[in-house]
This record gives structure tokens, C-alpha cells and sequence, in this order.
């Protein structure tokens, strides 16, 4: 099975791992896609199972639409924040499941199964 990772950053290295795990090879679009369609065409293209997408909600909405058609689950990298400002020698920092992101050390936890989103407007 395979994943396509769609985001303007590598995965980290706990993602790569937790996936292997499961039997799923990962492979990494970067950068990331224009458009639904071109998402569609990387899918059908490697036969991949699950996106994991790192990309505007909207555009992930649309893909969980698709996801039936195309036979593929959308998958959440579940991230934690572990605190914000400049990490030093003693924050527990560790590469294979953290990162820094505009000052902030986060931490992947898992993956979750996209199932739904729903939006709800009201006039502004």
C-alpha cells in the first residue's frame, strides 16, 4: 500500500516509521499540488491507498468528497504542541518525532482517520 504525502515539508522521521509499520510506503510530493485534479492524477498514478494532506481546508474537504470514488482515506497527522519560544538544550527536544514551527516545538502523536468536515457559515 502507499501513502502520498502532500505538504512543503518532510515528513519527520516517526511519521515515516509509523507508517512503514502498517506495511504503507510513503511517498513525499513536495512541493505541494495546484489543484483537486492534479491530487487526483498523483493518486491514480501510484495506486496510493491514503493522502496525507497538509494543505488548505477547503482543498482537503474537497479531497475527503473524492476519496470514496477514488478509493482512498484521508489520514490527520495529529500534532502537539509542547510549548512556544526558543527551544534550548532542556526542552526534550527530539528530531524523530518533533519539529519547530514558527517558534513553536510540536510533536507528532499519531494519525487519525479524516471522516468528516463540516463547515458552517453565517453572514458577516
Amino acid at each position: 500500500m502507499r501513502a502520498i504525502w502532500l505538504s512543503r515539508h518532510s515528513p519527520l522521521p516517526k511519521q515515516v516509521l509509523d507508517l512503514r509499520a502498517k506495511g504503507i510506503e510513503i511517498i513525499a510530493i513536495i512541493p505541494s499540488v495546484d489543484t483537486i485534479e492534479d491530487i487526483l492524477e498523483i493518486v491514480k498514478k501510484h495506486d496510493a491507498k491514503y493522502i496525507i494532506p497538509v494543505l488548505p481546508l477547503s482543498m482537503i474537504a474537497k479531497l475527503l468528497e473524492k476519496s470514496q470514488e477514488y478509493g482512498f482515506t484521508i489520514l490527520f497527522a495529529e500534532m502537539e504542541t509542547i510549548h512556544n519560544g526558543v527551544c534550548s538544550s532542556s526542552c526534550g527536544f527530539n528530531p524523530i518525532t518533533d519539529t519547530i514551527y514558527w517558534d513553536k516545538h510540536i510533536r507528532f502523536k499519531g494519525y487519525k482517520v479524516l471522516k468528516d468536515i463540516k463547515f458552517i457559515f453565517e453572514d458577516f
